[in-house]
């Protein structure tokens, strides 16, 4: 009932998702407007636009086999400042733009932004449509988990190292012997299982805020599908059997082997997300907090490794 009354409320405020064709051209849309406006509709500040305006991506993307270059990269240097990012309306064009990029040469480092954008889009919305009783605290929520994704990439592009987590996602993007679908998951997994606790700290969670968190990830339940759509859309992927259960706990019997579905699904991580929230905001207590999410991240990431080696992914 509650994902019920949820959508209802977004719907309210405009349902339709971001386009998903990179051959708009800029010159179709207004001055100022993106495939975005009915989406999003106005700014954090109550204005008609935010201060950054969307954009969509041209058709000369420059690309080097698979990967972007040129311009479009001197562009993801800018968008991928965390610092830059203040609003959650500044955090969804940077995740889309960034997103698009990307997708305009196929680069599978932007296998995680095409799934983060439906995601961020959707929450937004939410936000906007009052769908959360702590509005403040979501915002912030949605802002720093973008700045926390923008900084891995950032230190990528820059030929610096990423935090262990996001360094292997980029490793894995660069192996053209590894599935997309692998790839994206874990760069899934990197920001469910490592960012998301600490985000939680960041902007100083606390039990009040346990519903809303909560509400948060049922979203993802009804994004789903177009997260499938856009995977395959832009990377070939076949992520559907995977991704319905891992978010929707519609697993085909004995995909990933007795007992594993009961670690690798949504509803478990974003729960061990919440209490390692806990043991992180308690010095004494972190460790087993740091314990839990490396072995978490490596036992499901091992698990898709698995699956890619055997094709089944």
């Amino acid at each position: 009932m509650r994902i019920l009354v949820l959508m209802s409320l977004i719907c309210s405020a405009g349902c339709a998702l971001p386009t998903t064709t990179t051959e708009t051209s800029a010159d179709s849309l207004g001055a100022g407007q993106s495939p975005e406006a009915g989406a999003l509709g106005k700014s954090d500040a109550g204005d008609e636009q935010s201060p950054t305006p969307w954009a969509s991506v041209a058709r000369d993307i420059e690309c080097e086999g698979h990967r972007v270059v040129g311009a479009a990269l001197d562009e993801l240097y800018t968008l991928s400042d965390p610092n830059t990012v203040t609003t959650m309306t500044e955090a969804a064009y940077r995740i889309d733009r960034i997103s698009r990029l990307f997708e305009a040469c196929a680069d599978p480092r932007g296998l995680f932004p095409t799934v983060y954008r439906v995601i961020t889009t959707d929450a937004v919305m939410a936000v906007r449509a009052g769908a959360l009783e702590n509005t403040h605290w979501a915002e912030a929520f949605i802002v720093d988990f973008a700045q926390t994704y923008l900084h891995n990439l950032q230190a990528e592009l820059e030929g610096e190292r990423p935090h262990w987590a996001w360094q292997h996602y980029y490793q894995l993007a660069a192996n053209p012997e590894v599935s997309v679908t692998r790839t994206a998951m874990v760069g899934v997994i990197a920001h469910l299982v490592h960012d998301l606790p600490h985000t939680l700290v960041a902007i100083d969670t606390q039990e009040e805020h346990r519903e809303d968190y909560f509400l948060f990830g049922e979203l993802l339940f009804d994004a789903t599908d177009s997260i499938i759509e856009e995977l395959d859309l832009h990377y070939g992927a076949d992520a559907e059997d995977l991704l319905h259960g891992f978010f929707l706990g519609r697993w085909i019997d004995g995909s990933l082997g007795d007992g594993a579905t009961v670690s690798f699904s949504f509803q478990a991580v974003r729960t061990k997300a919440w209490n390692n929230r806990w043991y992180l905001q308690r010095s004494w207590m972190a460790w087993v907090a740091h314990s839990e999410i490396y072995t978490s991240y490596w036992t499901m990431t091992g698990l898709l490794g698995t699956l890619d080696g055997a094709g089944t992914i």
